[in-house]
């Protein structure tokens, strides 16, 4: 679960955090189109592409999020305060103080290999091994993301509780404006 979690802050950071456009994104009926009280994973594709989501991910519109423009949409997330590096302050906003072990994934610790206090690009690859969703949500095995593989992977990680729908209790939603 505390793996899921971390994956989740990646995942959905990512594709979220990138700011909302159009619709009100951190309130919730507005995403539950059918007031049935859970976001479905069609209402979660449509909210975020009314939001443009996927576009501002692909930075060279060809319709597929390389796992460079992954990797850059993940870097920005983290990052905000802008200047390159991810913080302590930064990585506990994202992951919180779940983790304990400096030997488990999900620590600062565990990514600051030159232990100076900051991660930078080399120690902060979300496209890489230590971050696997781009090769999870990647379903055809072509080393990008279309559209549905990048909503299907964040919707999943989203699903906390692994229902099938989204819950507002989650804790997700809002999270990530």
């Amino acid at each position: 679960m505390r793996i899921k979690t971390l994956m989740a802050s990646c995942g959905v950071a990512a594709l979220l955090a990138l700011g909302p456009v159009g619709v009100q994104a951190n309130d919730f009926k507005t995403w539950d189109t059918d007031s049935s009280g859970t976001i479905s994973s069609d209402e979660y594709a449509a909210g975020a592409d009314d939001m443009g989501l996927f576009d501002r991910a692909d930075e060279d519109r060809d319709g597929i999020i390389s796992r460079p423009e992954y990797g850059a949409v993940q870097q920005r997330t983290w990052d905000r305060d802008g200047d390159g590096f991810i913080s302590k302050d930064e990585w506990a906003g994202r992951i919180g103080n779940q983790y304990t072990e400096d030997t488990e994934i999900g620590t600062f610790a565990y990514h600051d290999d030159n232990k100076d206090g900051v991660l930078d690009s080399t120690e902060f690859d979300p496209s890489g091994e230590a971050f696997s969703l781009f090769d999870d949500w990647d379903l055809s095995g072509d080393d990008g993301l279309d559209r549905d593989e990048y909503y299907q992977g964040s919707y999943a990680m989203a699903d906390r509780n692994d229902s099938g729908e989204l819950e507002e209790d989650e804790g997700w939603f809002g999270d990530w404006f």
